[in-house]
């Protein structure tokens, strides 16, 4: 039970990371889209050190690629890191929740832990 379960605590983080995310480097929120090629052409536009047009969604949903100075750029590639950390960090300790359920032999302790949706 214990190998499942870290299983679908991997599993449910790597849906949370790659589900998108928020920023509002562009002064109001919009969310980018977080799938690993996304992730790298993030990674990539940032490594260039220009202005750039970047694909995001305005609060109604609609996607469109707006122009992004370097510095807004910046500013979602740090909102990301910082949401991906928070997101491994709850994966983490969930884990060594796992792990204390394991030494001490606690079934009901290992079925009860689970990732929780924050939405």
């Amino acid at each position: 039970m214990h190998a499942t379960k870290v299983i679908e605590i991997n599993n449910a983080c790597m849906l949370a990371i790659t589900g998108g995310f928020w920023s509002s480097s562009l002064g109001k929120p919009h969310q980018y889209s977080s799938e690993l090629d996304d992730q790298l052409n993030l990674t990539g536009v940032i490594l260039a050190g220009l202005d750039s047009p970047y694909a995001c969604r305005d609060e109604q949903g609609v996607k469109e690629f707006k122009l992004h100075t370097f510095t807004q750029l910046r500013r979602v590639g740090d909102d990301f890191t910082l949401f991906k950390l928070q997101l491994l960090q709850r994966a983490n300790a969930l884990k060594q929740q796992l792990d204390q359920g394991l030494a001490a032999n606690d079934v009901d302790a290992l079925e009860a832990i689970r990732w929780e949706s924050l939405t």
